[in-house]
């Protein structure tokens, strides 16, 4: 479910400094890897859209540099956006909706395949407000039984 006033408002509670850490959940056995630490800026672009711009330092010193938009398309009644960064040589198209409660933000998109064997695979992220001045986004791909396995998760915490 999306309509323009449930997405400004969850925009409201993202917009503003953010640090974070970025793990890699995948692993089979649970166990936590920490992938990237810095820092994330969200602003608004009018009533309907934000940027958000990643920047922080792998753990083998790389550099690791993102720029999300995320907007209402009143056209089509849906969350749209784009992703451009450093972890692929790909424009990632998004497309979803903000969930009833108001607390995440759901976009599916398709690109180059973790998955042994393809060469593409279907992505969902998940943007969610845990509140506390903390959110985290959930990199998820989709498996053979249609069901999502999160491999990556982004801890924030507000900074400003």
């Amino acid at each position: 479910m999306s309509d323009s006033s449930v997405v400004q408002a969850f925009f409201n509670q993202i917009v503003g400094a953010w640090t974070f850490t970025l793990v890699s959940t995948g692993d089979p056995t649970g166990t936590e890897r920490t992938i990237s630490t810095g820092a994330e800026r969200v602003w608004r672009i009018g009533d309907n859209w934000v940027v958000a711009e990643l920047r922080g330092v792998d753990t083998d010193g790389g550099e690791l540099h993102s720029v999300t938009t995320l907007g209402f398309d009143l056209s089509k009644q849906r969350i749209r956006g784009v992703v451009a960064g450093t972890m692929a040589p790909v424009l990632f198209e998004l497309d979803g909706a903000v969930s009833q409660s108001g607390t995440e933000l759901l976009v599916e998109t398709e690109g180059p395949a973790i998955t042994p064997g393809r060469d593409l695979d279907r992505y969902r992220d998940v943007y969610r407000v845990i509140g506390g001045g903390r959110r985290e986004l959930l990199a998820q791909v989709r498996k053979d039984d249609g069901s999502w396995q999160t491999f990556l998760t982004t801890r924030y915490e507000r900074s400003a």
